[in-house]
């Protein structure tokens, strides 16, 4: 196992990634940029803790988990506008909302 795969904060990043396909994938025509958008900062997260857990230096640990907070952040508007515009149920505005506050806690 690789030392990623062994934090709690990855697992529930593939989680939200999982989830924002799937909202991705059903958003009406037109919001191409939004998707991409959404798209890029939700494999951010993933990909810069990833990257985080093999640094040995500590500053280069914080700029990773920096980064991967700042698409955390970036995320959670894109939920807020997707939830705005109508293009998500309660349901999974609050479940997208949990995910993305946990992953923010542990990068914290």
């Amino acid at each position: 196992m690789l030392d990623y795969e062994k934090l709690d904060v990855y697992r529930i990043a593939l989680e939200f990634v999982v989830t924002t396909v799937e909202i991705r994938d059903r958003l009406p025509r037109g919001n191409g940029e939004l998707q991409d958008r959404f798209k890029r900062a939700s494999f951010s997260i993933v990909l810069n803790i990833a990257e985080d857990a093999g640094k040995l230096k500590q500053a280069d640990k914080r700029r990773y988990f920096s980064t991967a907070r700042g698409s955390v952040m970036e995320c959670g508007a894109l939920f807020d506008l997707f939830n705005a515009l109508g293009h998500l149920s309660p349901d999974e505005y609050r479940a997208g909302k949990l995910l993305l506050t946990r992953i923010g806690a542990r990068l914290s």
